[in-house]
């Protein structure tokens, strides 16, 4: 619906300013600006096809107001706005009876030339304009219609009023020619192309405007034409007035009559006054004003960009594994596994997952909707550990689904990936590689307590360690030491889907396996510290107080189905901050995580950061 209505703004703008373009530059000849009009209406047609897009940003409602840190948030599935649906609606049937218009006109325009006579005998003037022409087509009358009528392509035919009899030789020939020469320039074509546009931006006043110009213009084009064939204009005129007098029906689908009444004054004044234009300035002002044209719809794109879902992601696995988000943009995440047992058993099939987004982005909880039970553990792990793109910054819920299919590749059991080293090289910080999309670039230059040049220590590697945490949970650090001197760089990136999510020599949880049919996942610190609903606050040591310590007391645990921590294994932290945070991190208590409605246990990351006031 954004889409719809931005096109739509885009189409207003660049006709509102080209209607003017042709007065400004003085495009009068007919000709020339029937031209215009018709490279206007293409370049409208066009503007979804040629302008790039910017990434759709998903959209969340929150039914329990703005997010408060430590207090679990219910969200609930973005719904599509009656309104848009009601739209969407109101534009199929617009659609639909300018549709059945259009049939009623082919159905009503071959009901006519069923029943309509042959004129016979043409009139010797009629045949040598026919002959100069070299067009034939049909001539018939018809008492179905009062004003002549031009339709047909490999059979065309013109209808013919009864009342055309009655109009002196002269007028009789100027309008004959007049329809002849639509025949010659095969203009029926064109008329049905207008209005299937027309069908399809029924709802468009812009677009019904541009087309009511293309459709004068082409009238007197053709006027023009008929004018210089007969070399009468007082004639040509009295056929205008003469038809103009008598009562015109409304327009027949794809038939466009000889005059409309509301042209009547524009095509009049274009026969007496006589413009001229030379090819060169023909060419110059064709070439000015579409170039300001697309100008203008460039200005348009730019301001009313149109949004593009976001590519469905196709990881191919090498396993047949691949992961369909349904538009939403999803910047990285964890490999999704084929399980080795259900590939053995050749069980094939699409897990579908309603997933938990926090305001980052990061999954926070996964449901499995459907999908075999032997694929459903597997495509939950991967889900919890993606991170979409969420520009709105509000939590909310989204489906994705992960289609697991048998490829034939080998088993491999054995696959490992690349670690980090486990000391931290010595020397000089030589260079920083920041291998991220653009939005985090800002953040960690910011951030980041190293630069260039400096010495690197365990230190500042672990404050290094914490700052990229903070831009992103899945962020890694990877440091490579020269051969030939003592010089170090750091390479800060996201965990690719061919690799797991690292860190700089950082011990793993290692805890026994679940009992029974419990199931565990891993899940980032971040993601895992929204769902904390209870939390006690460390004391501060009075003798680290004293010592001026700081710093940051790190655990992985193990968190039980009932959202308590079961286990706590000490990464690092200083020995006078250890009890404290130990004692405060027991007793916290997180909103359990469902894997297809079942709780599950969780293994995770914590920091107890200790800060002296300055």
């Amino acid at each position: 619906m954004n889409n719809a209505l931005y096109y739509s703004l885009q189409v207003l703008l660049v006709i509102a300013a080209g209607a003017l373009l042709p007065i400004v530059f003085r495009l009068a000849l007919p000709s020339a600006r029937l031209w215009y009009w018709q490279g206007l209406l293409g370049v409208c047609l066009l503007l979804p096809a040629v302008q790039p897009r910017h990434v759709s940003r998903i959209d969340f409602t929150i039914e329990d107001g703005p997010l408060q840190p430590g207090v679990p948030v219910k969200t609930s599935p973005a719904k599509p706005l009656p309104a848009a649906e009601i739209l969407l609606t109101i534009y199929a049937a617009g659609v639909t009876l300018r549709a059945a218009w259009l049939l009623l006109g082919f159905w009503r325009l071959r009901s006519f030339r069923r029943n309509a006579r042959d004129l016979y005998p043409v009139s010797p003037s009629l045949f040598a304009a026919q002959k100069a022409l070299g067009v034939f087509p049909d001539i018939q009358f018809s008492d179905e219609v009062n004003s002549p009528v031009t339709f047909g392509f490999t059979q065309p035919v013109i209808l013919l009023p009864p009342g055309f009899l009655d109009l002196d030789p002269g007028a009789q020939e100027a309008i004959a020619v007049h329809e002849l020469i639509h025949v010659q320039r095969r203009d029926w074509i064109y008329s049905i192309s207008e209005e299937i546009v027309r069908a399809v931006f029924w709802f468009h006043p812009a677009i019904w405007w541009l087309l009511g110009q293309i459709q004068l213009t082409r009238e007197q084009v053709v006027d023009r034409a008929t004018v210089e064939f007969t070399l009468s204009r007082e004639q040509y005129l009295e056929a205008l007035l003469a038809v103009a007098k008598t009562k015109v029906r409304p327009d027949l689908a794809l038939a466009p009559l000889f005059l409309k009444k509301r042209h009547l004054a524009q095509r009049v004044a274009a026969v007496m006054n006589e413009v001229y234009m030379s090819k060169r300035r023909i060419v110059s002002s064709l070439a000015t004003v579409f170039t300001l044209a697309l100008l203008t719809a460039r200005v348009a794109v730019w301001v009313f960009p149109l949004e593009s879902s976001a590519q469905d992601v196709q990881w191919n696995q090498g396993t047949g594994v691949t992961v369909d988000t349904q538009g939403h943009k999803l910047l990285h995440g964890s490999r999704t596994e084929y399980p080795r047992a259900a590939r053995e058993k050749k069980i094939e099939g699409t897990v579908v997952l309603q997933l938990s987004l926090d305001p980052k982005g990061e999954v926070a909880d996964a449901r499995v909707l459907s999908g075999p039970d032997e694929l459903r553990s597997a495509a939950l792990s991967s889900a919890l550990q993606w991170h979409f793109q969420n520009e709105s910054g509000q939590a909310g819920n989204i489906q994705a689904s992960i289609n697991f299919k048998d490829t034939g590749s080998p088993l491999n059991s054995n696959r490992s990936y690349p670690r980090v080293p486990g000391s931290v090289p010595a020397g000089v910080l030589k260079r920083i590689v920041l291998d991220v999309p653009d939005t985090m670039v800002e953040d960690l230059r910011r951030l980041l307590p190293v630069h260039e040049g400096e010495t690197l220590t365990s230190e500042s590697l672990e404050r290094t360690l914490a700052a990229i945490r903070s831009v992103d949970e899945h962020l890694s650090l990877n440091l490579q030491t020269g051969h030939n001197d003592n010089s170090t760089v750091a390479v800060i990136s996201l965990a690719t889907p061919g690799q797991p999510m690292r860190t700089l020599a950082e011990p793993q949880a290692d805890f026994d396996p679940p009992s029974g049919n419990t199931k565990r996942v891993r899940i980032g610190g971040n993601i895992q510290a929204a769902k904390l609903i209870k939390k006690t606050t460390p004391a501060y040591p009075p003798l680290a107080k004293q010592a001026r310590i700081q710093g940051t007391v790190r655990y992985n645990v193990l968190i039980g189905t009932d959202g308590f921590i079961q286990k706590m294994q000490l990464v690092s932290g200083h020995p006078l901050l250890v009890e404290a945070a130990t004692t405060a991190v027991q007793q916290w208590q997180y909103q359990p995580t469902l894997l297809n409605g079942e709780p599950a246990e969780v293994v995770t990351v914590i920091d107890v950061n200790f800060t002296l006031s300055q």
